[in-house]
């Protein structure tokens, strides 16, 4: 699975949960990292239940960003998928 496919997958499972979350692929330096961010305000803070919903998956969300690193991106592709 290469990258664009992993980031793929990776929204398509946090969709699922939390369909209304953003979740890009970051630009620049950051291009190979997964953000995602909240829809509370124009800030992208999250809701308490898209926390809740990132934290039953096992993802730890800031104030308003939670990011998965490009070492980190397969195995959340892999462990969201299955």
């Amino acid at each position: 699975m290469d990258t664009r496919e992993q980031i793929k997958a990776v929204r398509n499972a946090i969709k699922k949960i939390a369909p209304t979350v953003s979740v890009r692929r970051g630009r620049g330096t950051a291009r190979g990292w997964i953000e995602i961010t909240g829809s509370a305000d124009s800030h992208g803070a999250f809701t308490e239940t898209e926390r809740e919903s990132l934290k039953q998956i096992g993802l730890v969300p800031g104030g308003n960003l939670c990011l998965i690193s490009p070492d980190e991106r397969r195995y959340w592709a892999e462990k969201l998928s299955a």
